[in-house]
């Protein structure tokens, strides 16, 4: 999801697997009632349609695409822009989780899936990152967060980037930021498993695709396998 608020001048970039739903859903309820969900609202009204690989997620490359090839008056220079970022090796983990919650999920009553793909869900962590032809999971399992949050000159947009580590903290001062109320953070889409737990699905092979394909997010946002 990517969603936006005239009224409180932000745009949020919803990171898949990063406590996106939990954010999104509190400050549509409680704070900023037309803060677009998902853009969902608007790609019914401007006819765009999802996309295969990422969803109802949105880069922000994608939203100023979208809303300035309609006109949508969006501020991007002063409005306030944030995402949530997490660990990939614990994000990759709660990913797979994920997918094997939703395993017989549909779209539009489209499976999700494709037999081949549940098999692999069912194969294990591994099997899944490293060989998921699924035609998302084929490219959110190599796409680094930062790419979510660049511009079309490779600079990262945001004027925050919140850590799900200290996300209750930064959530409450990012709501001061936008001159907003402080909330009490209900819970959304929250895993049954605990990704933090991340070790132990990895071996070298896993660790080494990680590394490989997520240096950035490893290197700029300082994070790593301990």
């Amino acid at each position: 999801m990517a969603v936006y608020s005239n009224t409180h001048q932000f745009i949020f970039v919803h990171v898949p697997k990063n406590a996106g739903s939990t954010l999104i859903m509190n400050y549509r309820k409680k704070v900023a009632p037309d803060f677009l969900l998902g853009f969902e609202e608007l790609n019914a009204e401007l006819g765009y349609e999802r996309d295969p690989a990422l969803g109802n997620h949105f880069t922000y490359q994608m939203i100023k695409s979208l809303c300035d090839r309609h006109a949508v008056p969006i501020d991007y220079q002063n409005y306030f822009k944030f995402c949530v970022v997490r660990n990939p090796f614990e994000r990759m983990v709660s990913l797979y989780q994920h997918r094997l919650r939703k395993i017989d999920a549909t779209t539009n009553g489209v499976p999700r899936n494709s037999p081949e793909d549940k098999a692999l869900l069912k194969k294990g962590f591994e099997a899944w990152l490293l060989t998921t032809q699924n035609v998302s999971d084929r490219v959110l399992t190599k796409m680094s967060q930062l790419d979510w949050i660049k511009d079309e000159a490779g600079a990262i947009v945001c004027d925050r980037v919140i850590d799900v580590r200290n996300y209750d903290q930064e959530i409450m001062e990012t709501l001061e930021t936008l001159r907003m109320p402080r909330i009490e953070l209900d819970k959304f889409n929250v895993s049954a498993k605990d990704s933090s737990q991340y070790k132990s699905y990895y071996t070298a092979s896993t660790r080494a695709h990680i590394e490989k394909y997520f240096a950035e997010d490893l290197d700029v946002l300082k994070y790593s396998f301990s």
